[in-house]
């Protein structure tokens, strides 16, 4: 009988731990640049998910990232390159890039890249109404 019990209490337990597990949403992002600021385009984006996951916490969501960041410090030519080859591979995750506006039609026609508007709308109130209004005019 006590074995039925321990092993009851046990089963207890790990189907009550999994309804309170954190969910881990995976990103993986590349960035590139010779000079030393360009760094800061790795380090922001490891800050940004950084900030992100103590928001989800704070609000008490079960959900947090975990972004694995890349500088790539080599030429944009053999970098592109790589990411045609991520983008085509279903082994292989990227999530967000670094690259120029020369890619987008390309990458976007290609299917590789979507359009943010919807998102943009949609999530709007949770602080992009903070961007300076001549960005968003940039990127349409």
């Amino acid at each position: 009988m006590k074995k039925v019990t321990l092993l009851f209490l046990l089963l207890s337990v790990m189907i009550v731990g999994s309804l309170f597990a954190v969910q881990t949403i995976k990103l993986v992002a590349w960035t590139i640049g010779p000079d030393d600021p360009s760094i800061n385009r790795k380090i922001n984006l490891d800050k940004a998910a950084e900030m992100l996951n103590q928001i989800l916490k704070a609000s008490g969501s079960d959900v947090r990232v975990k972004l694995i960041s890349s500088f790539d410090s080599t030429d944009w030519s053999s970098y592109k390159q790589r990411a045609l080859i991520a983008f085509k591979s279903p082994e292989q995750q990227l999530d967000i890039i670094t690259s120029g506006h020369d890619d987008i039609g390309m990458w976007a026609k290609a299917g590789y890249i979507i359009p943010l508007d919807k998102y943009i709308k949609e999530f709007w109130n949770m602080g992009l109404y903070d961007i300076i209004p001549s960005l968003w005019n940039a990127m349409n």
